[in-house]
C-alpha cells in the first residue's frame, strides 16, 4: 500500500476507508466500475414559448426554411402555398406537445395560425439545432 495525503484523512493502512471503494471492488483506469448498459442521453424538451421564438426568428429570415417532397405534395393537394406555410411559422403558436426529432438537437412540433380570410392551417416543423426549419407537412385544421 502507498501513502496518500494526510489532509484527506487517509494514511498508510486505511487507503480504502475514506472512499466508496471496498476491498472487494477492483478499480483500474482502463475498466468500468460497473457493467451497466449505456443509457440514451435525453435532452430536456424546450419550453413552447422558447421554441416558438426560435421558429419565428428562422421563418422571418426565410432563408433556412426547407420543404420536403411530401410537404410539396400536400401543399398542392390542399391548396396551401409556401407563403402561407411561412406566415403560419412567423405568426402562429405551438399546438400540442414538443417531441424530440430523430437526431440530437432536433425538435418537432405543430404550429397553428389562422390566416386572413382562411381556416386555421397547421404546419408540422422540425427545428434543426435552432438554425434551420424542415417543414414535414401542412394541413387544414378541422374546426370544431
Amino acid at each position: 500500500m502507498g501513502w496518500v495525503l494526510a489532509a484527506s484523512g487517509l494514511t498508510q493502512g486505511n487507503l480504502l476507508s475514506g472512499c466508496s471503494l471496498t476491498r472487494r471492488t477492483t478499480y483500474h483506469i482502463d475498466r468500468h466500475m460497473a457493467d451497466e448498459p449505456r443509457r440514451k442521453v435525453l435532452d430536456f424538451s424546450p419550453r413552447a414559448d422558447d421554441l416558438q421564438r426560435v421558429i419565428r426568428e428562422i421563418a422571418d429570415a426565410d432563408r433556412h426554411v426547407y420543404l420536403g417532397s411530401h410537404t410539396r405534395e400536400r401543399m398542392e393537394e390542399r391548396g396551401i402555398t409556401r407563403i402561407d406555410a411561412v406566415r403560419v411559422l412567423q405568426r402562429g403558436h405551438i399546438c400540442g406537445s414538443i417531441k424530440p426529432g430523430k437526431n440530437r438537437g432536433e425538435w418537432k412540433c405543430k404550429v397553428v395560425a389562422r390566416l386572413k380570410g382562411s381556416r386555421e392551417i397547421g404546419v408540422v416543423a422540425i427545428t434543426v439545432k435552432e438554425r434551420r426549419l424542415f417543414v414535414k407537412t401542412v394541413e387544414w385544421e378541422d374546426l370544431s
